[in-house]
């Protein structure tokens, strides 16, 4: 039998309401990981966003130019790596974590070559500290092999001991004493900021594990704390795997940098930047700068 018209609309109209009832289920059980989803803000998706380098072509920032300070010649980290590194452009974020990996370290070395009285002795030893808590996946990593899961679980044991905290804070309580003793020199401004982008850099060093990990590892629901992501590492550790399996939890990990060479250090990225950014003076003819101790 044919619906009548008016008993054809009350059909759509039951229809529509059930489909926005369905919708507004979703919403209410999904909400946040909807948001995250079309916002493309959650961690896997920063992960995925940033394998391409839209930021800047890394051979872009050096300049040459080489600076000099009360005697002692400073190589602006970042400059000085991506110099002598061997990065290829197209591997994104997770082939520039070597690089930045060196180019912390080099801030260490600058950083302590600077600091040279006394009173920095505390503040030097908490660097030497934090360079140590790198120093482990920076000798692990090789960006053009394939990723065992020993290697991930490196990579995962130092982005876990950064965001943590412990080292980071001790430089920077370290660096708020000794930065007292020497209050209004130019040095106080110098070694303030590059050890403010060595930490800043830090905060860029991000991980992801997929959740399945830990349900099947911990039987737990995934709760985005360094506690518990500590414990997961350390439960796959205590496991015999089959190669299979290493594979495959491996494919689920990531660890990447997720920011981009200049923003890391931006007023101190290069020798030019460097330069003016303390006020000092190039000479054409050796392009060399000198920056005034005072």
């Amino acid at each position: 039998m044919r619906k009548s018209r008016g008993q054809s609309l009350i059909d759509f109209a039951v229809l529509g309401l059930f489909a926005l009832a369905i919708i507004l289920f979703g919403i209410y059980k999904f909400g946040d990981g909807l948001a995250n989803l079309f916002a493309r803000n959650n961690v896997e998706n920063k992960f995925n966003n940033s394998r391409t380098v839209r930021l800047e072509n890394p051979q872009d920032l050096v300049s040459n130019v080489t600076v000099k300070f009360d005697g002692i010649t400073i190589q602006p980290p970042i400059e000085k790596i991506i110099k002598n590194s061997t990065y290829i452009q197209t591997s994104g974020s997770a082939g520039r974590m070597a690089e930045m990996t060196e180019i912390m370290q080099e801030y260490i070395t600058q950083i302590t070559n600077l600091a040279t009285e006394p009173s920095a002795a505390a503040f030097k030893t908490a660097l030497n500290d934090y360079g140590t808590s790198l120093s482990t996946y920076q000798a692990a990593y090789d960006p053009a092999a394939p990723k065992s899961l020993d290697d991930k679980l490196n990579f995962l044991e130092m982005a876990l001991s950064i965001s943590s905290g412990g080292s980071v804070s001790t430089v920077s309580s370290e660096l708020d004493s000794y930065l007292g003793s020497i209050a209004g020199t130019k040095k106080h401004d110098i070694i303030q900021t590059l050890t403010n982008d060595l930490l800043g850099l830090s905060k860029s060093v991000e991980y992801f594990i997929d959740p399945y990990l830990y349900v099947e590892y911990l039987e737990q629901e995934k709760k985005n704390t360094v506690a518990q992501d500590q414990e997961l590492v350390d439960k796959i550790q205590s496991e015999a795997l089959t190669p299979e399996v290493e594979q495959e939890i491996a494919g689920l990990i990531k660890v990447f940098y997720s920011g981009g060479y200049s923003q890391g250090s931006p007023t101190t990225y290069n020798g030019r930047k460097m330069c003016d950014t303390f006020s000092g003076t190039i000479d054409p003819a050796t392009n060399v700068c000198t920056i005034p101790t005072s």
